[in-house]
C-alpha cells in the first residue's frame, strides 16, 4: 500500500510557507472547481430569492443555448395556455434554460447545472421538462423513472406519427420527440432532437393542481 507521503511527496508542516506551496501544487484544481461550484450555487440561490413570481416553470436541459429574446417569446407563447395560478391577474411562465454542453473544460459547470436540474425536479409548479437526447437518456435510465414522470398516454393519448415516443428503463413510455412541434418551430426554436416529459405531481394543494393541469395543456399544444 502506498502511503500519502510516497504518493504526494513529503508533506511539509501545516500552514507553513512550504505547506501552502505544496497544497496549491496538489490541490489547486479541487480548490478552483469547488470555488466555481459554490459561486454557481450562490448565484442560483440569489436568482431564486429575487426573481419574479411565476405561475409555473418550464425547464430545458441540454446543449442548446437560448438568448433572452427567445426565452421571452417562448414564455409569452406558453402563458396563453396557463391559468392565473397565483391570482395576481396575470398568466406567466418562467422558461429556465440549463445549457449542459458536455464540452471539455466545462465539467464543473455542467455538474452544477445537473445538480440544479435534479433540484428542479422537486420544486412546486415545475412539471414540464425538455431534454436533448443525451439528457433524456440520462434521466430515463434511472431506476426510479416511474416515480418521476407521467406516462405519455395520460397526457397525450392521441399523438400523430410526427411525434415518436421514448421508453424509460422500465419499459414505460415517458417522453415525446417534439422536433416537429409547430409551436416551437413557429417561434424559431431549433427543436430538432428535443424531447418533452411531464413530471408527476406529488402535491394536492390547489395551486399545484392548477399548475399541473396547465402544464398538460401546454404540452398538448407543443405536440401539435
Amino acid at each position: 500500500m502506498i502511503c500519502l507521503a510516497e504518493k504526494y511527496g513529503v508533506i511539509p508542516p501545516k500552514f507553513t510557507k512550504a505547506w501552502w506551496a505544496y497544497f496549491w501544487d496538489y490541490y489547486k484544481w479541487y480548490v478552483i472547481g469547488g470555488g466555481f461550484a459554490l459561486f454557481c450555487v450562490i448565484v442560483t440561490l440569489v436568482q431564486c430569492a429575487t426573481r419574479e413570481e411565476y405561475d409555473l416553470t418550464v425547464t430545458y436541459s441540454g446543449h442548446l443555448v437560448f438568448d433572452e429574446a427567445t426565452c421571452t417569446e417562448l414564455e409569452n407563447a406558453l402563458a396563453q395556455y396557463t391559468n392565473d395560478i397565483d391570482g395576481n391577474g396575470e398568466q406567466s411562465v418562467f422558461f429556465q434554460a440549463l445549457t449542459i454542453s458536455g464540452a471539455s473544460g466545462q465539467e464543473q459547470y455542467d455538474y452544477v447545472l445537473q445538480m440544479k436540474l435534479d433540484l428542479e425536479l422537486q420544486n412546486e409548479r415545475s412539471f414540464i421538462f425538455l431534454f436533448d437526447e443525451d439528457q433524456l437518456n440520462t434521466m430515463l435510465n434511472r431506476d426510479y423513472v416511474a416515480d418521476l414522470y407521467v406516462p405519455v398516454s395520460e397526457w397525450a393519448p392521441e399523438l400523430g406519427s410526427d411525434f415518436p415516443t421514448v421508453e424509460g428503463s422500465d419499459g414505460g413510455v415517458y417522453a415525446v420527440d417534439v422536433s416537429n412541434s409547430s409551436l416551437l418551430k413557429g417561434l424559431g426554436i431549433n427543436c430538432d432532437g428535443m424531447y418533452a416529459v411531464l413530471r408527476i405531481n406529488t402535491w394536492d394543494d390547489a395551486e399545484n393542481l392548477a399548475a399541473y393541469e396547465s402544464s398538460i395543456a401546454i404540452l398538448q399544444e407543443i405536440v401539435k
